[in-house]
């Protein structure tokens, strides 16, 4: 079953760096969950051009039942992973 993440980014900071660390977090986050993600994570880029932000999507496949943790448990790597890098997440 199809699981997204959306994340939204603003305007300053460097999205190809974004979009980077948000490649590796997913990476690693499927190997950490193998056994509930069917397929690799895929990150689609920029699917919106907001008011004060764009959204970076990442899409996924999980096994039946397991699609919101796997949303829910990709969500924190990803938020924990762009504290780490100092980008921050705009207030919606």
């Amino acid at each position: 079953i199809k699981f997204v993440v959306d994340v939204y980014v603003p305007y300053e900071e460097y999205v190809d760096d974004v979009i980077r660390i948000i490649e590796n977090t997913s990476e690693e986050f499927k190997k950490e969950n193998g056994e509930y993600i069917e397929e690799p994570l895929e990150v689609a880029g920029i699917v919106e051009l907001g008011v004060s932000n764009v959204t970076i999507r990442v899409t996924g496949k999980a096994k039946p039942l397991s699609q919101g943790k796997m949303e829910n448990g990709l969500r924190k790597a990803i938020k924990f992973s762009l504290d780490e890098n100092k980008i921050r997440i705009p207030n919606k």
